[in-house]
């Protein structure tokens, strides 16, 4: 099964947007964020692998990210789980992904530290993350059976100006 992994694009700077009196979970995307996702996810439908299934962090700034991967992609909307909020543990993502039916492959959009934590939770069972997804940046991680953390193999890890390439 494979797992692909991805940063939400650039948002609205947090102090600027709390200043406002905004909270940080309803911060979106910029129009220039916004812009440069869509060719992004233009480059990452060239080398994602079939996936059964996206879901996304309940907060704006990855629902709109996801939202734009998902059409890219050719996926039914997105599914918000709470699990996928920066200060959870990645233990709980791969808890939920063992009850889901086989598939073939999973999308998650989230956001940093937390997708570096799961990243190195699926590769090695630490949390210690080791990986730093830039904005709009991808994994792709590949379980050879039921995911299991420390079980998973690093297939790529793509930056967005990469994926832009990708697109041409």
């Amino acid at each position: 099964m494979h797992l692909l992994i991805v940063r939400h694009a650039i948002a609205e700077d947090r102090e600027a947007f709390a200043a406002r009196g905004h909270l940080d979970s309803e911060r979106p995307i910029t129009a220039a964020g916004r812009k440069k996702m869509i060719k992004a996810a233009a480059g990452l439908s060239e080398v994602a692998p079939q996936l059964d299934h996206l879901v996304t962090s309940p907060f704006t700034r990855a629902a709109q990210t996801a939202d734009i991967v998902a059409k890219a992609l050719g996926l039914p909307h997105p599914e918000t789980v709470d699990f996928l909020t920066p200060e959870r543990h990645p233990r709980e993502f791969l808890d939920w992904l063992k009850t889901r039916p086989p598939a073939n492959g999973v999308g998650v959009v989230g956001h940093e530290p937390h997708l570096g934590q799961l990243i190195s939770w699926c590769l090695t069972g630490n949390i210690d993350a080791h990986f730093d997804l830039k904005k709009g940046g991808v994994a792709l991680v590949d379980f050879p059976d039921q995911p299991e953390e420390g079980k998973g193999a690093l297939c790529w890890l793509l930056t967005p100006g990469q994926l832009r390439k990708l697109a041409g």
